[in-house]
């Protein structure tokens, strides 16, 4: 079977991404200045399977939080598209991210079966060992469109680098905690367990 490749049709639309979406290759697919983000920039290595642990960890960590606070938003992991320049019919910039959160008023006008058009209030990449080359330009879409935090979880080594508004990153190593009281109240997250194994 012929694997299907990305329109050349501009504007890219929202039925345009859904009809490559499921492809293997383009699973993480986005858009940037109105085109196909490549595909194979190192961002999009393959994840070995610490990688996979320490995702699912956080995704369990964030999500306990938010079922016994489910008024404030939903964790969410990977794949879901945030349409954060541009519409259904034009989309501009479309980031994803192995872990987010969203607080409960952006969720409220999104049909479920569709990227949600805001970017995420917490946006988490779990990169292999070193930055892709575009992590700082992710790291910039997220924050210019309205994200809080940025985090940037680093396996080796074993650092989650915390990127705020106004050109302040934060890096915290195991024997640390991250509390998040200025978007999740009460929320700590213990950075060792993050990289237990």
């Amino acid at each position: 079977m012929k694997e299907k490749e990305p329109t050349t049709r501009r504007p890219i639309t929202l039925d345009d991404i859904n009809q490559i979406d499921y492809i293997d290759r383009y699973k993480k697919i986005e858009i940037v200045n109105g085109d196909w983000n490549e595909p194979d920039v190192p961002f999009y290595r393959s994840h070995g399977m610490l990688s996979g642990v320490i995702q699912g960890t956080v995704i369990y960590l964030f999500g306990q939080y938010t079922r016994e606070h489910n008024d404030l938003g939903v964790a969410l992991a990977g794949s879901v598209g945030y349409v954060m320049e541009g519409t259904r019919d034009n989309i501009q910039l479309m980031r994803r991210t192995d872990v987010s959160f969203v607080r409960t008023e952006k969720l409220l006008s999104t049909p479920k079966d569709e990227p949600i058009y805001a970017a995420p209030d917490i946006a988490i990449e779990v990169v292999y060992q070193d930055f892709a080359d575009d992590m700082f330009q992710r790291i910039d879409d997220f924050l210019s469109h309205g994200t809080e935090q940025v985090w940037v979880v680093a396996p080796s080594p074993k650092t989650i680098t915390v990127f705020l508004p106004g050109d302040i990153a934060r890096i915290y190593r195991p024997g640390q905690i991250i509390v998040l009281d200025d978007v999740l109240p009460g929320f700590k997250l213990d950075v060792a367990a993050v990289f237990e194994m």
